[in-house]
């Protein structure tokens, strides 16, 4: 408790011995001083990260720590946290995945990326999270740090864009479908009326065909670029919102 780090015999001492002695030591106390020093800049590291943090124990599952990105972004108290298992921050109904990803682990030597998975605040909101894992010693004993990167936002740009591409390919299924419909029909009157045996009382029908399809023809070609519309509003919007969250 006061700093003693070797003890001589006083029988044994000798000027060799006294030597060795104190230079063991002075190697010890600088070896000793790196230790703390390399300790600190991994806790600063750990502490002042931006993405949220922690530590647990495979074998219960607790949270040992967490840094403060962490606390702020899940709503619990270090307290809170080190009462707690990584199932707490799991919706009810991930639970079955939790386990097969963590007998996985077991059985695979795998690398840092642990996956994509759901994770429930305190507020109760759940969010997408990118999880990155990596085997650690821990005061002792071998434990788990996380590292968490929320991506809800990014998972729901990627849903906005696949479904937009699904609505682009419904547009381009109208277009090769149903726009060729009328306009097949009105191609047909045409074809029709370059003959020369169409007597006259039949141009009124004839243009009537013309007009239905082609104000079916103009329904359609205003439904396509109203839904385009709103696929680029939308498009603009998501962009807004993403560059707003940027900065």
């Amino acid at each position: 408790s006061k700093g003693v780090s070797d003890f001589l015999i006083k029988d044994e001492i000798s000027p060799e011995i006294i030597y060795k002695s104190i230079i063991y030591a002075l190697e010890r106390k600088s070896y000793i001083a790196k230790l703390n020093k390399n300790k600190k800049i991994y806790q600063d590291l750990f502490d002042f990260s931006p993405q949220p943090m922690w530590i647990f124990d495979p074998s219960t599952l607790r949270f040992l720590n967490v840094n403060k990105a962490a606390v702020d972004k899940y709503g619990y108290t270090l307290e809170e946290f080190k009462n707690m298992t990584i199932k707490d921050i799991r919706p009810k109904n991930h639970m079955e995945f939790l386990e097969k990803s963590l007998e996985e682990r077991k059985r695979e030597d795998r690398d840092s990326y642990a996956g994509v998975f759901y994770h429930t605040l305190k507020s109760g909101e759940t969010i997408c999270v990118e999880i990155y894992s990596n085997d650690i010693e821990y005061e002792g004993r071998k434990v788990r740090l996380i590292l968490a990167s929320d991506i809800t936002e990014k998972q729901e740009y990627v849903s906005t864009v696949e479904s937009q591409n699904k609505k682009l390919r419904e547009i381009a299924w109208t277009q090769s479908h149903v726009v060729r419909a009328p306009l097949a029909r009105i191609l047909s009157v045409i074809h029709v009326l370059e003959q020369d045996c169409v007597e006259p009382h039949d141009f009124p029908d004839l243009l009537e065909k013309i007009k239905i399809s082609g104000g079916e023809l103009d329904k359609i070609i205003q439904n396509i670029v109203a839904e385009t519309k709103t696929m680029m509003n939308l498009s603009n919007f998501e962009h807004g919102k993403n560059n707003n969250t940027g900065r």
